[in-house]
């Protein structure tokens, strides 16, 4: 499905819920009993417009239009302190990273959306505010409300559901946003549910949670990440020597909606690879691979990549793979030199199992058409959970 058949099957699906047609069951999701689902859903669905190409939207933090009183918090990076935390997670911490921070969560939380808008004065609205892929990177089959999760401004699924504190959104779970567009602030809900917003290093993380330690210990956690570059020049790539990591990691690049004919791309998730993940991945590009396809694709614009790179145990950055994820025409750079160019080898499920790991299958919208066999490894084309 290309970009002009999205756009047009989401319009008709701005005119369906325009005659107040039901979307996929939202309405379970999020209990409350102060809802008014018309307005809300459908800024959702013009979020769907532009996002579901896989088109992120910028960071655009703030609003005018405060829906409940918040206390506000500095703008700044949280103070940390020499004391260890009392809470700790079932599975211990894993660390998640978005643009140039890195902050550390539950390790047994899987991935879902956050709140982000489609203008200035849009509602934000969430796809879907719930865990919706586990922390290895499987889909859940069906809603697991209950799990604790980290959302991202990405869209999961058509079924949005609106964020308006106190009235569209009753937490279900306790989750980290990364990301998020609402204003820095404290929030209250009935039963000590408490979320926090705190602007930092130039994007905001949110942290929702009864339990005052977890919200303590994961604000404390928030730190300047030097795994990826948070900010790439799409034509011009000025790649950094050196990582914090060792091994391989795995970046994931998406450029704004406004910037798509030029301009950069920000760090949207990162992981290392494991040995075990890093030796399949070489294993695979070592077999026989099928010829590159030649893309002549008129308009077509990219938006994702993802970049493998190799470091050494000293820190520095051996060379790089781009994966690009083009419709229909998608491949791997061997040893690029920049995020705009063209791939060696065509995509194959055995070239990209070792990393559609973690964050990846809940960020990464991937190719459409023809691609079935990797369906769970990216988001795919956009519906109902």
């Amino acid at each position: 499905m290309d970009e002009e058949q999205l756009e047009q099957t989401m319009r008709r699906g701005l005119h369906g819920l325009a005659q107040g047609v039901e979307t996929h069951g939202a309405e379970r999701l999020l209990p409350g009993p102060r809802r008014h689902r018309r307005t809300p859903v459908l800024a959702a669905a013009a979020v769907a417009l532009m996002a579901v190409a896989g088109l992120a939207l910028s960071q655009t933090i703030g609003s005018e239009d405060a829906a409940a009183p918040q206390t506000q918090r500095p703008s700044t990076l949280p103070a940390t302190t020499s004391e260890p935390s009392v809470f700790i997670p079932e599975g211990g911490w894993r660390t998640e990273y978005w643009q140039g921070l890195a902050v550390d969560v539950p390790g047994g939380w899987g991935y879902g959306g956050a709140p982000f808008r489609i203008s200035r004065d849009a509602a934000p609205a969430a796809c879907r505010p719930t865990a919706m892929v586990s922390a290895a990177g499987r889909r859940y089959r069906g809603l697991d409300t209950d799990a604790g999760y980290v959302g991202r401004p990405v869209m999961l699924t058509d079924a949005c559901e609106g964020y308006q504190v106190g009235a569209e959104f009753t937490p279900a779970a306790p989750f980290v946003w990364l990301g998020a567009e609402i204003d820095p602030g404290v929030v209250e809900f009935e039963g000590g549910f408490v979320q926090e917003t705190v602007a930092v290093l130039g994007t905001t993380v949110t942290v929702g949670s009864a339990d005052t330690a977890l919200r303590k210990a994961v604000l404390g956690s928030v730190r300047p990440q030097d795994l990826c570059a948070a900010k790439l020049d799409v034509s011009d790539t000025e790649w950094p020597a050196t990582s914090s990591g060792s091994g391989m990691n795995v970046c994931v690049y998406r450029r704004p909606w406004e910037e798509r004919r030029r301009g950069s791309a920000d760090l949207v998730a990162a992981l290392r690879l494991t040995a075990e993940a890093q030796e399949e991945y070489r294993v695979a590009l070592a077999a026989p691979q099928r010829e590159a396809t030649v893309c002549f694709q008129v308009g077509s614009v990219e938006t994702e990549w993802v970049v493998l790179e190799r470091v050494d145990h000293e820190g520095r950055v051996a060379d790089r793979d781009v994966v690009h994820l083009r419709p229909g025409c998608s491949g791997i750079d061997l040893r690029a030199d920049h995020l705009d160019g063209r791939h060696d080898v065509g995509l194959r499920p055995t070239l990209v199992a070792p990393w559609a790991t973690g964050p990846i299958p809940a960020t990464v919208y991937g190719p459409s058409g023809g691609m079935g066999a990797m369906i769970d490894a990216f988001i795919g084309e956009v519906g109902p959970p």
